[in-house]
């Protein structure tokens, strides 16, 4: 089922099915980094999740817009479009797909989008001169810190201040499982 549809049909996921989807997308993007291309359209609409008793699997699909950094390409969905995506492909890398990856987990965890508006260019004016909401600000329920530190770093507005790789996000990830997570 894609991602999107779920989200849809749930609201939000138990944090520990978003762990695992945040792990396996970092995984495929490691991949395709390595290769020196950037997805650009990380979003639920492009993520499959098929869950299968104690299990979940995970695909990033539309690898079809992966190109290499700094060529042109669309900005994808701008809710899940780092801010110098929505200004201008050619400012684009990695980076780019590690917010997408935290506008993801945002979304996931709180049935909702980091910056809500009535219409796109208000968002992008909202995540090109604001900081990306707290967890707990939009749940009023408190968040462990290695949880809002991930989405936080991820969704810094400075590329320069996010995650270097897929390979720093995945080791940040993994303090989420000394949390003990449901």
């Amino acid at each position: 089922m894609r991602l999107d549809a779920l989200l849809q049909r749930e609201g939000a996921l138990a944090p520990a099915e978003v762990l695992v989807v945040a792990q396996e997308l970092l995984t495929t993007l490691r991949a395709l980094h390595a290769g020196g291309r950037v997805h650009r359209a990380v979003q639920p609409a492009n993520v499959f999740v098929e869950r299968g008793g104690e299990s979940t699997r995970v695909r990033l699909d539309d690898a079809g817009t992966a190109r290499a950094p700094n060529r042109g390409a669309d900005a994808g969905a701008f809710a899940y479009s780092a801010p110098e995506q929505v200004r201008g492909a050619s400012q684009v890398d990695a980076r780019a797909d590690l917010y997408a990856v935290g506008a993801l987990v945002f979304h996931a965890l709180t049935g909702r989008l980091p910056f809500e508006a009535a219409n796109a260019l208000t968002r992008i004016a909202l995540k090109l001169d604001r900081d990306a909401p707290t967890l707990a600000s939009v749940t009023e329920r408190a968040w462990p810190p290695a949880i809002e530190r991930f989405v936080a770093t991820s969704l810094r507005r400075e590329r320069s201040e996010r995650y270097a790789s897929a390979d720093a996000a995945l080791a940040d990830l993994g303090s989420w499982s000394d949390l003990g997570i449901p």
